[in-house]
């Protein structure tokens, strides 16, 4: 699943890097999620992560830490792998993760 993510460090907030990077959803948990991106996301960053989890919906907006970024081999789909783990997501995102978890794993017993 496709994520936007924003570096919160003081530099990124002073406007040298305010764009958006993009990364893709490799697993997701109710505390964080393991993304694959083509930058590498320096451990204890703090990120602003946005993602659509149903359609129809809102996006999720939360705001997490890096906690670790693996280098990956050559020719791999993403060159880095990144643990984030959520900072207090909120009740309507933890409910929202709930059910797009549940959803998933309904849909990984009927195959």
């Amino acid at each position: 699943m496709p994520v936007s993510y924003k570096l919160m460090s003081e530099q990124a907030l002073r406007g040298h890097s305010s764009r958006p990077e993009l990364g893709s959803t490799i697993n997701l948990s109710l505390g964080g999620m393991l993304i694959g991106t083509a930058h590498e996301i320096q451990p204890k960053s703090r990120l602003f992560c946005t993602f659509k989890l149903f359609a129809g919906e809102p996006e999720i907006w939360v705001e997490g830490l890096a906690l670790d970024t693996q280098a990956q081999p050559e020719g791999a789909v993403f060159k880095y792998l990144s643990h984030l783990r959520f900072d207090h997501p909120g009740r309507e995102t933890e409910q929202a993760l709930g059910r797009f978890i549940m959803q998933k794993q309904k849909e990984s017993r009927r195959h």
